[in-house]
């Protein structure tokens, strides 16, 4: 967490590493809750201009080489960066790396909620307190990794990666909303393995922040690009959601009185090698590009489509 140096400016906040590693047959891990957290925050003080940025560190769980590790209630691996606020300036938020990773021969993994979370958060108002510029928001690297045998049983539950950008929202007038980037989200399978989910969720989204002003004529939001998200199965693996699948790429714009671009991002949807992907409701698969509309504004943005790929 950033904090406010006696020269009146803030520092930045940076994540650092931080990681569990479960290796080699007969060892094991059981427990309620994991966290693995490499998060950062800027600081907040309405009485310096500028708020600080944050970039979020390297997270990571490693499971390998027929190692044993069960979670009866969550897993949350976390590498999130959260922008700081200032009243002209806000900070901007990047995400860091967050993974999981399950390797080797006769690997076990048990969870009946797991999340990955690399967010990147732009500054934004505190409170009452308006900021003229929200901050950037960026996303980092999310990613789940199998490359595994069919030997130790593997199992995520309800199973989300989130690397999605937020733009700061802003207020006042000629404030400007913070532009928004996803990062990337990806699952992939490979020698062989079995990987047993309740439902996937897979985010790279990106949303603008948005800006509104007094005489509500004079705010602009910002622009936001969805980025990647892959998943993939290959060398005979299979992955397999009880529930639906959801993979999103979106990038939006948000309420404004003039608005920025939104752009999607790219999905990719692979089974090769005997590879199989398969879901026992729907598959959902968004890479839009477009912004929100108020009967106020005074200028629409541009929406562009991303790419879908089987």
């Amino acid at each position: 967490v950033a904090d406010d140096g006696t020269n009146g400016d803030t520092g930045n906040a940076r994540g650092g590493n931080a990681s569990i590693s479960v290796r080699n047959a007969g060892t094991t891990l059981n427990a309620a809750a994991v966290t693995v957290d490499a998060s950062a925050s800027g600081s907040t003080n309405i009485a310096i201009p500028t708020g600080s940025d944050a970039q979020g560190g390297t997270a990571t769980l490693t499971v390998a080489d027929g190692a044993s590790f069960r979670a009866t209630t969550s897993v949350s691996i976390d590498a999130n960066g959260s922008g700081g606020f200032g009243p002209v300036q806000a900070g901007n938020g990047t995400g860091g790396t967050a993974r999981i990773e399950i390797l080797g021969s006769n690997t076990a993994f048990e969870s009946v909620d797991t999340s990955v979370e690399a967010q990147g958060n732009g500054g934004s108002f505190s409170g009452p307190d308006d900021t003229l510029n929200g901050g950037d928001g960026t996303g980092g690297s999310a990613a789940l990794v199998i490359n595994s045998d069919n030997g130790g049983a593997i199992s995520l539950g309800i199973f989300s990666l989130d690397a999605r950008g937020r733009g700061g929202e802003a207020g006042g007038e000629n404030s400007v909303g913070g532009d928004a980037l996803g990062g990337t989200a990806s699952l992939t399978a490979d020698g062989g393995a079995t990987a047993q989910f309740a439902s996937i969720e897979l985010i790279a989204s990106a949303e603008a922040g948005s800006a509104l002003s007094p005489g509500g004529t004079t705010g602009r939001s910002g622009n936001a690009r969805g980025n990647n998200v892959t998943l993939a199965a290959t060398g005979g693996s299979t992955i397999t959601s009880s529930g639906g699948i959801n993979l999103t790429a979106i990038g939006m714009g948000t309420a404004g009185e003039s608005f920025g671009t939104g752009t999607g991002g790219n999905v990719a949807v692979n089974a090769t090698a005997g590879g199989t992907i398969t879901t026992g409701n729907r598959l959902i698969v968004e890479a839009m590009g477009g912004n929100s509309s108020l009967a106020m504004a005074q200028g629409a943005g541009n929406g562009i489509g991303g790419n879908v790929d089987f």
